[in-house]
């Protein structure tokens, strides 16, 4: 069984790489749009941010298993961990979905300004 063992971990590696690009990609984005310079200062301190919270959440992840893990049983230690787990995607999607159509109707919005004289100047002739 040492084979799965090896495989499962190759496995959570690639997803933890996956994962992580992304965050670093939002976290780039958000931190320019509200006026820090895009340079290697800020990639470098929101590379270390993010960092300290993925150490952090290693520290912490296995700790909190393995408390819960000694207070209840594995399957409700892993109900427990996966019940966080959807709420946390739960909020996430809700928070993607409340973004998306402000950031939707506002480029509406401004499509619709663009267009304006262009109607003005069809319905005037």
């Amino acid at each position: 069984m040492l084979w799965l063992t090896v495989v499962s971990l190759i496995i959570l590696g690639i997803g933890a790489a996956v994962a992580e690009i992304p965050a670093f990609q939002d976290l780039l984005t958000i931190t320019i749009s509200h006026g820090l310079p895009d340079n290697f200062e800020t990639y470098g301190i929101l590379s270390g941010i993010l960092n300290s919270c993925l150490s952090a959440g290693s520290f912490i992840g296995p700790l909190l298993g393995g408390y819960l893990d000694d207070i209840a049983s594995f399957q409700w230690a892993t109900t427990c961990m996966a019940g966080l787990l959807v709420f946390s995607a739960s909020i996430m999607l809700v928070f993607k979905m409340v973004n998306h159509c402000k950031t939707s109707n506002s480029a509406d919005y401004v499509a619709d300004l663009e267009r304006e004289p262009l109607r003005r100047l069809n319905v005037n002739h």
